[in-house]
């Protein structure tokens, strides 16, 4: 059987983005620590003055979620990290569309015929 650090590793292997996912003694506080595409900067200062824990890890693997639980959580709990996450990859790939479009590009895809109206 695999431990928690193992599944974690496997659920964060080849993803595109990936985060671990913490949450707090009360159940009411949750913070995504993003791993990929890089790590993030919250201090563990931070994280002990939140309580907050590590519960579990998410990757995305193509259009995959792949998630690595340390134990069980409420279903309130997996929606709100189901939620933050979804939104942290909209800004991620929003952040990599911005910046490989060329306004070129752009233009030349605005200047395709609008076929919804014939």
């Amino acid at each position: 059987m695999q431990t928690f650090v193992e599944h974690a590793a496997d659920a964060c292997a080849g993803a595109d983005v990936a985060a671990m996912l913490l949450l707090s003694e009360d159940g009411l506080d949750i913070e995504l620590w993003p791993l990929r595409p890089e790590a993030a900067l919250t201090s563990r200062e931070e994280f002990t003055r939140r309580q907050l824990r590590i519960v579990g890890a998410v990757g995305l693997r193509g259009m995959k979620p792949v998630f690595a639980l340390k134990e069980p959580l409420s279903i309130h709990a997996v929606a709100a990290f189901g939620i933050a996450f979804a939104d942290y990859v909209c800004v991620r790939l929003s952040e990599n569309f911005t910046e490989h479009i060329e306004i070129s590009e752009l233009d030349r895809i605005f200047a395709l015929p609008d076929t919804r109206l014939n």
